[in-house]
């Protein structure tokens, strides 16, 4: 289905309505509207009078009172308008509820899974960047969090009509893939395991290398000459770091998409090299006198960026790009790399399949063909942690220098919060520790691998899963708790501020009754049973039916969805989604504890059923654009 952008949504007829009302009265191409927080205040609101006030030399409260008494003359009983009332300067608008819920429960009725699709983004290319592990290791909570967010990020953008293009950037060169390379070649550490290789890799290979460094430091002579080798890109270690890299990567997309999240490209970090978009980039910069090599000091045979040029360059350093050995910096990559997402380079990568199921799946490869689709974006978003933020600047501020504020502000780092656990979910895992809270830690071996927490919330769930459905079978129950852990882990990453620490806890996750993915999911799952048993009754006409207070607001809530999604879209904030469910189920539950569905009497149940299917529909749309997993039952 090609769904259809022109359909006007409730809120939309009820401003277009407003809008004529007022505009027979003044000349104002643009009223501008917002929906009350407060239900006294109506359905609908404007502070025009106080825009207007100087034209007409009155005061905001006066001309408001003026403009009520005008607008009151033209409503008519059919009207989607009921009532107007002034109140300090603002005109508040009441809709006539019946139309009002009439016409909400027809849109998302008629539009289903198109309910609150908008057409913001049309003609645009947004690149989301997110996950970006280093291909050493398995995911962790951390990983887990940067992909649940930018996932939903591109679910949201994708379902407001933006041309998005999803991409993970893997860095198969430096220091973390010759720890691997020198535990394999000289420390015999083996290719091929009966264990997940990423986990072995970081588990096993990586904490045994860096435990050898200490008490063999001349290893670390040894590992800058594989550095130097592998960043070349030529000869026997750059194919090798190449190999593992893949491997790796291999591990951290099955748990991407066992998270329910899918890449449209890989960039390998390596190819920003090998395709010289790197040595273009340093040549733009240096025409620029952006950057220079030092010729003595500190960094002599460096190639720098000058303090200048970095955003609150009076605190800042120069900063190496290429050090004295010809080896580049991760900045400098990260330079070279924004210049492609933002069409500033000549250079173009070659792609070849990597995928085709379950998702087509693009990575860059010198022996591929080219495909013009791929960077040179309107929006480039890379979803990188709080820590890297000062990085980020500096390319920021280089884009500054080249293509002023539009361009900058075309860069977008999306940056978040580490994740901590709870000291209960430490334990659970496996870790004896005292601290309250719990960060991870290399060096004390503090590791939360994403695979074992949804392995843990799954093995807690279960057991709950079990209980409910004694007579299912053994593969619904194994993915009725997968999609559960899954549902718990995103709502539990997705829901925080970005710029707050989260501390993870498996039983506040899996709250039943509280606020939590699994709590999201059973209210859904309510809602599908309640269809399911009135599929057989034959609904009527609610006219002339008197809604409860509770109903009220929920239609309200329902028709304000597609408002949250523009919201949520224009801000880049996932979690106005998030907050959305808990409100949605909140006031669904309540209703529902309270008021009869399939036993009241008509019209009450007519109305009531075909609430629930629209408040069911609406809970679908809203979870899938974070990615909960809508379940029939659990």
């Amino acid at each position: 289905m090609i769904y259809n952008y022109n359909v006007e949504l409730t809120y939309e007829k009820l401003k277009q309505r407003a809008s004529e009302l007022l505009g027979s009265i003044i000349k104002e191409e643009e009223i501008p509207f917002e929906i009350p927080l407060i239900d006294e205040f109506g359905d609908l609101s404007t502070t025009i009078c106080f825009k207007l006030a100087k034209r007409y030399s009155k005061n905001p409260v006066e001309l408001a009172k003026e403009l009520e008494s005008e607008i009151r003359k033209q409503l008519k009983d059919d009207d989607l308008i009921k009532d107007v009332r002034a109140v300090n300067g603002y005109i508040n608008f009441y809709s006539n509820f019946e139309i009002f819920a009439r016409s909400v429960i027809d849109d998302i009725l008629n539009l289903k899974n198109n309910y609150g699709k908008q057409d913001i983004g049309k003609g645009k290319k947004v690149l989301i960047e997110h996950t970006n592990a280093n291909p050493n290791k398995a995911l962790h909570i951390g990983h887990a969090r940067n992909t649940c967010l930018g996932d939903s990020l591109a679910r949201i953008l994708s379902f407001v009509n933006y041309d998005v293009q999803v991409l993970n950037y893997v860095d198969d060169t430096g220091s973390q893939m010759a720890d691997l390379i020198l535990g394999i070649t000289k420390m015999k550490f083996q290719k091929e395991v009966s264990t997940k290789f990423d986990k072995y890799c970081g588990d096993v290979i990586y904490v045994s290398v860096n435990k050898e460094y200490e008490k063999n430091p001349e290893l670390l002579k040894e590992k800058q000459r594989m550095i130097e080798e592998i960043d070349s890109q030529k000869g026997e270690l750059a194919r090798l770091s190449k190999e593992i890299a893949n491997k790796v990567l291999e591990g951290q997309l099955q748990t991407c998409s066992r998270i329910g999240a899918y890449f449209d490209l890989i960039n390998w970090e390596s190819d920003i090299i090998k395709f010289d978009l790197l040595n273009e980039t340093l040549e733009k910069l240096k025409s620029l006198n952006i950057i220079k090599k030092e010729e003595e000091g500190n960094y002599k045979g460096c190639i720098v960026v000058k303090s200048e040029y970095i955003k609150g360059h009076e605190q800042e350093t120069d900063k190496i790009l290429i050090r004295s050995d010809g080896t580049s910096t991760y900045l400098a990559k990260d330079i070279a790399y924004a210049f492609w997402k933002l069409g500033l380079t000549s250079k173009k990568f070659k792609y070849k399949v990597r995928w085709k199921e379950p998702k087509l799946l693009y990575e860059t490869d010198v022996n591929g063909e080219y495909n013009d689709k791929f960077g040179s974006a309107d929006i480039a978003i890379s979803v990188i942690d709080a820590r890297q933020s000062r990085l980020q600047d500096i390319i920021k501020s280089i884009l500054y220098y080249i293509g002023g504020e539009d361009l900058q502000k075309r860069y977008i780092h999306y940056k978040y919060e580490v994740v901590a656990l709870s000291n209960q979910a430490a334990k659970a895992l496996g870790y004896n520790v005292k601290e309250k809270i719990v960060h991870m830690s290399s060096r004390k071996g503090l590791y939360f691998d994403a695979d074992d927490i949804l392995d843990k919330l799954k093995e807690k769930i279960m057991s709950v899963v079990v209980k409910n459905n004694p007579n299912e079978d053994k593969d619904w129950i194994d993915y009725t708790s997968d999609r559960l852990a899954i549902s718990a882990l995103r709502y539990a990453l997705t829901k925080p501020d970005n710029n707050k620490i989260i501390v993870f806890d498996f039983d506040e996750t899996l709250r039943l009754d509280g606020d939590s993915g699994v709590y999201i999911v059973y209210t859904y799952v309510r809602t599908r049973g309640i269809i399911r048993k009135g599929i057989n009754i034959l609904l009527r006409d609610f006219k002339g039916y008197t809604p409860v207070s509770e109903e009220i607001k929920l239609i309200k809530t329902l028709a304000k969805f597609p408002e949250v999604v523009r919201t949520s879209a224009n801000l880049l904030q996932p979690q106005f989604i998030a907050l959305y469910l808990r409100e949605l189920c909140d006031l669904f539950n309540s209703y529902y504890e309270k008021y009869p569905v399939l036993n009241a009497d008509e019209p009450a149940r007519s109305f009531r059923l075909k609430l629930v299917t629209v408040i069911s529909q609406v809970l679908e749309n809203a979870m899938n654009l974070i990615g909960l997993t809508p379940l029939e039952k659990m």
